[in-house]
């Protein structure tokens, strides 16, 4: 397949509706914080005031419906009849609609195939992904497929080429800015945009906050892939065939000159709005270079059919009116009971999960890991160092200690052709959410055995995946998977629930240990995020571990033994 192929393609009516329902249920799949709190209130509800719990469930039944009836509204407006194209060049992944987008293909960490469609998408905000989407029949056959999803996961070998069309941008340009952002002036430049919009500066809208809404876009510099994203170097070009935002992580988005509707001032920066009203263009005033160039630009907009508004002041609900709402819903619902419940689950001990313990300097942390036997690689180190200088990520690294190091050290190694190459010796690290649920249950086994080698599980062979009963347009079903030891087939029920990893995986080995009266076994922990941090050790070893470094290491046998099944 030639490297530079566009392809290019209108989405039928049946593959929008299909593109909707998926990004919405992928969309749930990232609240589930808030649906376990609206659980444990119909929990309450129903042991106390179950009237009350049937008018909550129809309640959210139609919030649910309404939001999905909107976004598919919105969408179908967007996609219907639209020229679409999608293709992969230096290294990025680009597609062109009515605007333009291109991102680094090692930006790319969801990957999502439907029945008929292909979903690539990034994470745009804290549980907020974007999407790329294209059908799977503009791909000749599902060689070609594999070849374009190759050349996704291995960008190296084309991030030299040349990119003609930023190449274009730059000879048509009317105008650049650059300016340099930290977390605290991206925070308040969408602070300033929220504003803009929630304060009715764009004529008649819908308010996106009831209260100032600083505090959640703050929260979104916690996650590492929104740091990187916001924090560096902002470049804005203004050319004849639009407006280009590249941002500090190599994603760009050029606007069409169309698609932009009004240009808005506040104190800081100037913004340009798209006409849905919620993407915007925003331009720190300092990297104008004189009052000339000021004007420039806003002839220029004026030129292109942008409309300048004043900025309205926004209002917000008072905190304390929210407070006092939420207290009588609590009231009302018997929500004494729902916080005594909720409390209770989140201090239940045993999760695989762990606890986040105290602050711990890096420089602490190798030494622990020091004592307790571990070599911790000077790279990953230095790695780790390298993102809390380049992404502010001191909090995260010193606030949830030794995970960081951890699972750079226990991640399976791959070549430049994202082969696996190998694991390491000493600590397994793997994601629940898999690569590829046909093959992901054997490379953690895989990556466990690597960490028992010399012991009696020396003698594990064959073994295999069977996804004959995985329904994959629903993502549900089982994956079997079985293994040769001592000559005896043991085969595994794994429950499927779409790309993630069931994690009774982590006590298959621990039974057959046990039979040979083993000193070591298999123990996880959580690593304060959605993936597994495993060792083969003593239990000596292993409360020596826990009480070092609050995280608990747990032995997972009971939930193997539910689903082992020995066939001679």
């Amino acid at each position: 397949m030639d490297s530079s192929r566009i392809y290019e393609y209108v989405m039928e009516p049946s593959e929008i509706r299909e593109f909707c329902l998926t990004v919405y249920l992928e969309q749930l799949k990232y609240s589930k914080r808030t649906g376990v709190r609206l659980l444990l209130i119909l929990a309450a509800e129903l042991l106390f005031i179950p009237e009350a719990a049937a008018f909550t469930v129809l309640v959210l039944a139609l919030m649910l419906l309404a939001v999905g009836i909107y976004n598919y509204a919105v969408t179908v407006k967007l996609l219907s009849g639209q020229q679409g194209s999608l293709w992969i060049e230096g290294g990025k992944l680009k597609a062109r609609r009515r605007d333009y987008s291109e991102i680094s293909c090692r930006h790319i960490g969801l990957i999502r195939k439907t029945k008929h469609l292909l979903l690539l998408g990034y994470m745009q905000g804290v549980r907020r992904p974007a999407w790329f989407v294209i059908p799977l029949r503009v791909f000749g056959d599902g060689q070609e497929l594999d070849l374009f999803l190759s050349m996704l996961r291995r960008p190296q070998a084309q991030e030299e080429c040349l990119d003609h069309n930023s190449q274009q941008n730059v000879e048509a340009e009317f105008l650049r800015f650059s300016y340099r952002l930290d977390g605290e002036r991206w925070v308040r430049l969408q602070k300033g945009a929220a504003d803009l919009i929630n304060g009715g500066s764009l004529g008649r809208t819908a308010r996106l906050y009831c209260r100032d809404p600083e505090k959640a876009i703050r929260k979104q510099l916690k996650s590492p892939e929104i740091a990187a994203r916001a924090c560096g170097l902002w470049q804005i070009s203004l050319a004849e065939n639009g407006v280009s935002v590249t941002m500090p992580a190599d994603l760009t988005n050029t606007f069409a000159w169309t698609s932009l509707a009004w240009l808005l001032e506040t104190e800081e920066a100037f913004y340009l709005f798209h006409r849905d009203k919620k993407h915007f263009v925003m331009i720190a005033k300092e990297s104008f270079l004189s009052w000339d160039q000021v004007h420039l630009f806003h002839r220029i907009c004026a030129d292109h059919g942008i409309q300048k508004n004043t900025s309205k002041k926004a209002r917000y609900v008072p905190g304390w009116l929210v407070g006092l709402l939420f207290g009588l819903f609590l009231l009302v619902c018997a929500g004494i009971f729902t916080v005594k419940i909720f409390l209770d689950s989140r201090s239940t001990p045993g999760s695989v999960l762990g606890d986040t313990y105290g602050r711990v300097p890096l420089e602490e942390q190798v030494e622990v890991l020091s004592s307790l036997g571990l070599h911790v690689p000077e790279e990953t180190v230095e790695s780790v160092r390298s993102s809390m200088v380049e992404y502010g990520l001191y909090d995260l690294v010193e606030e949830s200690p030794y995970t960081w190091l951890l699972t750079d050290m226990g991640a399976p190694a791959y070549d430049e052709e994202w082969n696996l190459t190998g694991y390491s010796e000493e600590v397994f690290w793997f994601d629940f959410e898999g690569f590829d649920i046909s093959t992901d249950y054997i490379d953690v086994l895989n990556g466990m055995l690597a960490l028992a080698q010399g012991s009696a599980l020396d003698g594990v062979s064959d073994i295999r995946e069977n996804t004959e009963d995985v329904n994959w347009e629903r993502g549900r079903g089982t994956a079997g998977v079985s293994l040769v030891w001592k000559e005896q087939t043991y085969s595994y029920d794994m429950e499927v629930y779409n790309d993630w990893i069931d994690g009774r995986v982590l006590g298959i080995f621990n039974p057959l240990l046990e039979q040979e009266g083993s000193r070591k076994y298999f123990y996880a922990a959580g690593d304060n995020g959605q993936g597994a941090i495993v060792f083969f050790c003593t239990p000596e070893w292993a409360e020596q571990f826990t009480q070092k470094t609050g995280l608990a290491l747990e032995k997972s046998t009971a939930k193997a033994d539910e689903v082992r099944q020995a066939v001679d």
